[in-house]
This record gives structure tokens, sequence and C-alpha cells, in this order.
């Protein structure tokens, strides 16, 4: 069925690509090196060389920023 939409009004193609992206994402985790000391994140002070580790997958299934997250829908 998204084939045949996508198909009849390609315009829906970014936001097809858009949501495919947001629902199984191709990058689950990314992990960053603190670089400054002092810095606060989540209201966790942080300093120069800690890791922080970033759960993508897990964002883009957030409910207070998604609507029906676990829900493919380009619309």
């Amino acid at each position: 069925a998204l084939l045949a939409e996508v198909s009849a009004d390609r315009s829906l193609i970014e936001a097809f690509n858009e949501e495919v992206m947001r629902f199984d994402t191709v990058a689950q985790t990314i992990q960053r090196r603190v670089r400054i000391d002092g810095v606060e994140l989540g209201g966790k002070a942080l300093k120069q060389g800690d890791a922080v580790y970033a759960m993508l997958g897990a964002a883009n299934r957030d409910g207070a920023e998604f609507r029906n997250p676990d829900s493919f829908d380009m619309h």
C-alpha cells in the first residue's frame, strides 16, 4: 500500500524517507567524549573526557515527540 501511495504521489518520497529513518534508524547509538570541563547535561555534571552515549533509536520512539511512536506513519 505504501509503495502504491508513494508511486502515485512522488511528493511523498521525502516524508517517506524521513519516517524510515525515524522508525528504523541506521545508527542506534553514538558515543561522544566531552571536550571541555564543566559541562552539564540533564542535570549531571560532566568533565572533560567523560563518555556520553546518545540512544538515537530510543529517542525516535519518544511519545512526547511523536504521536504513535511505534507506528510507521509518513503523514
